[in-house]
């Protein structure tokens, strides 16, 4: 993208919130250099938050697309998305869906064959 643009394409879109120590938030911090497989990169983009977009379905999205399961699994682990949102959606699926969930812990293993 050139220095002179002020439009962003897709392409040179980053999700506007994105987790600490990941590429994509070091470069929507403004970093002018960025590690990767052990090198340093320089950064040549011109990188631009946009608000309001999301690159991951929204509660409402996945609910929906769970509706559709014929059979509830016997467990169901929300592991992505920050802590609330999180937290939201597993109280949800129980009440919208009659299903089991909740939000895996940190670093917890569970068995997916019984």
């Amino acid at each position: 993208m050139s220095s002179e643009s002020t439009t962003a394409t897709p392409a040179d879109q980053l999700e506007a919130h994105i987790r600490r120590h990941l590429l994509g938030r070091t470069l929507q911090e403004g970093a002018r250099t960025v590690r990767i497989h052990g090198q340093d990169v320089p950064v040549r983009a011109k990188v631009e938050t946009l608000d309001g977009f999301s690159a991951h379905a929204d509660r409402e999205e996945i609910l929906r697309w769970l509706s559709g399961f014929r059979r509830p699994p016997g467990q169901t682990y929300i592991v992505h998305g920050e802590p609330q949102p999180a937290h939201s959606l597993a109280d949800a699926l129980p009440t919208r869906l009659r299903w089991n969930a909740r939000v895996a812990r940190d670093g917890e293993t569970v068995p997916l064959v019984r």
